[in-house]
């Protein structure tokens, strides 16, 4: 379809030069016969408009004098001399030149075609037709470049029966090799592949007596070769068709060199010596068989890649190259030619061969002959030079260079918003530099970067829409502005739910992918109830997709958002329904499971999910039902396992819940029972696969020392703590931090002071270098998870380190510091309260010794009447947890006393006096165990103050408490 240039209506008024000026800038910019001329939508007249504008229409009007030609009868024939060009000046021209040199090719053809028709030229039409071609490809003018590359292959039919009938086949192989070209270029691979078929059944027939046949004739067979095995390579088909086609080119090139320059071969392929090259260039004809050797060579290289064959490969690559380098210092024209045999190194299959660092040098080099390239024609380079920076920019991403790979994706971006005309490109450029600021850890520049990329796509689909608006999304969560994130994924929730309505076989799933990202976003606002609807709807729809022929196994959207659910039940301070919830999601479970018997992954989320409903009986208060619940798992686990999962998981498994009723046994206060139970625990590790063995092991080590501690053996817990640190260095780092902390325990037990700081210190250095252990911006493995409480108890025991050497300043620093990080876990909605509130209250109780030994009595106080209330509301459940509370009764009695608060005071010591006569009838051995803990906190240097203050008391309320029966073991 062709466009036309109408400035006005003849009947209306003469337009101002203002409309005529806006007339033809619309027409430069049209895109009806052609693609992108250029790199900006015009605004204003200005040389590149008029040019582009004049361009167009004379192409209009060639395509309408070519219709007229072709239907005559009467042509001038011209004879010409048979040649073949193979290194092209208007590849490196620069792109002002090419558009006058464009404007005076086609005032030369419109003369050509405006003679009468016994003076016009077939013959030199065709050829000058087929210049134009090439200009035009060269501004980008696909389309205009097809429709003349069209006309020179119609032409060269015509021309058949009237030339020599070797040199009209000849051209018309050349025209259907440009013409195949050209169409390759606008992305029409059927009709490419038409045109270079019927160019190889020429040229195939004209060189079947290779001694006879002409150089060029040679030459242009391997052309064709080589564009039709290109043509024919991909990576999914078979290779060897292709493979064979450019091997040929390559036999036939190499004959053809030899037989020029009387050298035999083996002296260029060994050694390209630039001094060779030069001789070479001396003989006729050598230079453009050298160049085309070369172009072999990259092809044939390419070919072998995707046929798996590296080794020849990378040798055929090197050659082409460096006849392609040597070739390009004696004429600079070739250097178009090896930058793109680069860039086929780059982004072809090759380029998977090498090394990150060669490959890196490669790109480099192709960066630079590109950005010169660009310099001179943006309009056709500009894009290769963004696609070969895009490589670079990924290259750096997988080879870890972020840094630099965060540059080169802002200089893609940089390049891809000057094409202004393709949004996609640009708006694909914005993503990946978004993605790159999150890799980067800049999440608010990924947010505003994908912000940017949704502005640049409003011409895209609704489901690149979709998709773009969920990543955006995902930026918002890791930035921590997560209204944003809901109003992001409710909107490609819509568009998903808009496509879903149309197909759902296809869309449905999306629909629960984003319910359940909405969940999870939900959650992070503290909005449960809504989370649980979204979560609910997002298993629902899931679930029904398994009916459903095209969804034939369970996705992993299903399983993600079953554990988002099951989450979700964690955070429900109300006991009822954080169970209901649990029971809810473990019968999804078991239905999958009767539905999949076979499905490891249901299997093992069942399994996980049968731990947790345990863990969160435990998390609610409810140790006895837990405790009872975990001995009969463990019973049923201990016998056997679902046929799909593996030894190693099920002992896994076994191993973490047998650590947990370990826990439970000794927040019951029987410390005694759940040390008699661990021994079990290492039986089950020692046949697991080591890095499992590891870490289940580690933690019951860990768990020892504490119990250890509590039964007062404090320097068998030292070394197993110290043996627990070696092993965690060298194969667990991951475990770091807790091996640490259970030094640092058991060393302040035996008044370690300084080596409490030591290992303290390098515990907080790990957290502060872990991103997953800083304030979560999104949903943690599990609401449960203590492993963000890793940082706050770090500070913690370098305060109570330095506080305890007699720094006090420094240990109130600290203390304060943690007490801070605790309250802002305390804050995130997406943490269980039970873990939150007892990081803060852990830290708070460090703070208030420290108070107590700096003299702030009054502050000591409010946070010791605080743990009072904390403590005596969970011990009835929780009996362990009067080791917390009998010495804060102690300590908050004293501080009454000394305050004047004698009431109060006498009220704590009698309060503290049933406590431990209750313990001691009920529960010995925790009544032990809490003389011992009261007796060694003590002693510490920070609690020196305290007990001075106690001895000076002179109202006695407090001093029964130290001298009875009960309170000595």
């Amino acid at each position: 379809m062709t466009s036309t240039l109408a400035l006005t209506n003849p009947l209306s008024s003469v337009p101002s030069a203002e409309c005529v000026d806006q007339i033809i800038v619309k027409f430069a910019s049209a895109s009806s016969s052609t693609s992108t001329p250029m790199l900006r939508p015009p605004t204003v007249i200005n040389d590149e408009v008029i040019t582009t504008a004049y361009i167009k229409f004379q192409v209009n009007i060639i395509a309408a004098l070519l219709e007229g030609v072709s239907k005559s009868g009467s042509h001038a024939i011209h004879k010409r001399e048979p040649s073949l060009v193979l290194v092209m000046p208007e590849h490196s021209m620069s792109i002002m030149h090419l558009r006058r040199q464009t404007v005076r090719q086609v005032a030369h053809i419109c003369d050509l075609l405006e003679m009468t028709s016994a003076n016009r030229s077939i013959s030199k039409g065709v050829q000058a037709l087929s210049q134009l071609s090439f200009y035009l490809g060269s501004l980008k003018m696909d389309d205009d470049a097809v429709l003349m590359s069209n006309w020179t292959v119609r032409l060269s039919r015509i021309l058949l029966g009237h030339l020599d009938h070797v040199e009209a086949t000849v051209d018309l192989a050349r025209n259907l090799l440009n013409y195949s070209i050209d169409l390759r270029a606008v992305g029409d691979d059927y009709a490419s592949l038409a045109a270079i078929e019927e160019a190889y059944a020429i040229t195939q027939i004209l060189v079947q007596d290779a001694h006879d046949t002409p150089t060029h004739i040679l030459l242009l067979h391997c052309l064709v070769l080589d564009h039709y095995a290109l043509t024919l390579s991909d990576p999914k088909m078979d290779s060897q068709k292709p493979l064979g086609l450019v091997k040929e080119s390559a036999r036939i090139t190499e004959s053809v060199l030899t037989a020029s320059t009387g050298l035999h071969l083996d002296k260029i392929i060994g050694r390209v010596d630039l001094d060779l090259l030069r001789r070479l260039c001396g003989v006729a004809s050598s230079k453009d068989q050298i160049v085309k050797y070369a172009q072999t060579r990259s092809v044939l290289a390419s070919l072998l890649a995707i046929d798996g064959q590296s080794h020849e490969a990378l040798i055929s690559m090197r050659l082409g190259l460096a006849l392609y380098r040597g070739m390009s210092t004696i004429d600079t024209e070739i250097i178009p030619q090896l930058a793109s045999a680069l860039y086929r190194v780059i982004v072809g299959d090759i380029g998977e061969t090498l090394s990150g660092e060669e490959r890196l040098g490669y790109t480099n080099e192709c960066i630079d002959l590109y950005r010169d390239l660009a310099h001179r024609n943006p309009t056709y380079y500009t894009r290769r030079l963004v696609n070969v920076v895009w490589a670079k920019a990924d290259l750096l991403r997988t080879m870890q260079r972020h840094d630099e790979s965060l540059v080169a994706w802002k200089e893609v971006v940089h390049l891809s918003e000057q094409l202004a005309q393709d949004a996609r490109l640009y708006s694909e450029a914005l993503n990946n530099l978004s993605q790159q600021f999150s890799i980067v850890n800049r999440y608010d520049d990924a947010a505003s970067t994908r912000t940017l990329a949704i502005a640049a796509s409003q011409e895209s689909t609704m489901e690149v829409q979709a998709e773009m608006y969920f990543s955006l999304y995902g930026d918002l969560q890791l930035a921590g502005r997560n209204g944003e994130a809901i109003q992001a994924i409710r909107t490609s929730l819509a568009l998903y739910r808009m496509l879903a309505v149309r197909d759902p076989n296809n869309w449905a799933e999306d629909v629960g992918i984003g319910l359940s990202a909405l969940a999870e976003c939900l959650v992070l606002t503290g909005d449960y109830d809504n989370a649980l609807s979204a979560g609910r709807e997002s298993v629902q729809i899931l679930n029904n997709l398994l009916k459903k022929e095209q969804h034939p196994w369970p996705s992993g959207g299903l399983f993600n958002a079953l554990r988002t659910m099951h989450n979700i039940a964690f955070l429900f301070d109300d006991g009822a329904k954080s169970r209901e919830i649990s029971s809810e999601v473990m019968e999804h479970y078991n239905r999958l499971f009767e539905a999949f018997p076979e499905a490891e992954h249901v299997a093992e989320d069942i399994l996980f999910c049968q731990h947790y409903y345990g863990v969160n009986l435990y998390n609610l208060g409810h140790l006895i039902e837990a405790r009872g619940y975990f001995e009969r798992l463990l019973a049923t686990w201990m016998q056997g396992a679902p046929s799909c999962v593996s030894n190693a998981y099920m002992d896994d498994r076994r191993l973490i819940a047998l650590n947990t009723y370990v826990e439970i046994l000794h927040s019951m206060g029987q410390t005694n029972h759940g040390m008699a139970a661990l021994p079990q625990a290492i039986n089950i590790a020692t046949p697991l696969p080591d890095s499992k063995a590891l870490r289940g092991n580690l933690y019951s080590i860990s768990l020892r020392v504490f119990l250890m501690i509590e039964l007062g053996q404090h320097e068998e817990a030292v070394q197993m703590a110290e043996e627990m640190l070696r092993i965690t260095r060298e194969g667990h780092r991951e475990g770091l931090v807790g091996s640490l902390h259970t030094v640092a325990a058991a060393a302040a037990r035996c008044r370690s002071y300084g080596h409490v700081v030591e290992v303290a210190e390098e515990a907080l250095i790990v957290c502060q270098k872990d991103e997953s252990l800083r304030p979560l911006t999104r949903l943690p493995g599990s609401p449960l998870c203590e492993r963000v409480t890793d940082l706050p108890r770090s500070l913690k025991l370098i305060s109570f380190g330095f506080a305890n050497l007699g720094r006090i300043q420094d240990g109130l620093q600290y203390a304060k510091e943690a007490v801070v990080h605790a309250l802002k876990l305390r804050a995130l909605p997406s943490l269980a309260s039970s873990v939150a509130t007892g990081s803060y209250i852990e830290t708070r109780g460090n703070l208030g010794n420290i108070l107590v030994a700096s003299g702030s009595f009054s502050e000591a106080l409010e946070i010791f009447e605080e743990r009072r209330g904390y403590f005596s509301n969970r011990v009835e459940a929780r009996n362990g947890e009067y080791r917390e509370l009998v010495p804060t009764l102690y300590i908050l009695g004293t501080l009454y006393c000394n305050d004047g608060r004698h009431e109060d005071g006498l009220s704590v010591a009698e309060d503290l006096r049933r406590i431990m006569i209750c313990l001691r009838a009920a529960l010995p051995t925790l009544h032990e165990q809490i003389v011992l803990c009261l007796q060694h906190e003590l002693m510490t240097p920070t609690l020196q103050v305290l007990n001075n203050m106690h001895g000076s008391l002179q109202c006695n309320h407090q001093a029964h408490v130290t001298a009875v029966p009960w309170m000595k073991l």
